[in-house]
C-alpha cells in the first residue's frame, strides 16, 4: 500500500526485515513489560500483535513504525484475570477506560 513495489497480503524481504527490526528494537529497549503478560508461569501468557500499515514510503519507516507501536501499546490496557488453581477467567473491563495514573495502571510499557 505504501508503494507499488509492495504487494498486499504478501510478506516480502523488506517487510520481513522491517518486522524483525521492530521486534528487536522493542525487545532490546525493553519497551514492553514481558512479565506483565504472564498469567500462569510456563503455561499461559498474553500474546501481543501489532499491525503497522504504511500509507507512504518516503523513508524513515523504522522510526515511524517505532513511534506508532509505542503509542499504540501505551494506550493498550490488558484485561484483569482471576486465577483459581488452573482455571483462568477474564474479568470484564470497566465501561470507562482507566486513567494513565494511579495504582491500577496496567500498561504494557515500562
Amino acid at each position: 500500500m505504501a508503494a507499488a513495489s509492495f504487494e498486499p497480503a504478501r510478506v516480502g524481504p523488506y517487510e520481513l526485515l522491517l518486522s524483525r527490526t521492530l521486534d528487536n528494537t522493542l525487545r532490546r529497549a525493553r519497551a514492553i513489560d514481558l512479565e506483565s503478560l504472564c498469567i500462569l508461569a510456563k503455561k499461559l501468557v498474553w500474546s501481543v500483535r501489532v499491525d503497522v500499515h504504511f500509507l507512504d514510503h518516503d523513508g524513515g519507516l523504522v522510526d515511524a513504525a517505532c513511534v506508532a507501536v509505542v503509542a499504540a501499546l501505551s494506550s493498550f490496557r490488558r484485561p484483569d484475570v482471576e486465577v483459581r488453581g488452573e482455571q483462568v477467567q477474564i474479568v470484564s473491563p470497566p465501561l470507562n477506560p482507566p486513567s494513565n495514573s494511579g495504582p491500577n495502571n496496567k500498561a504494557l510499557l515500562n
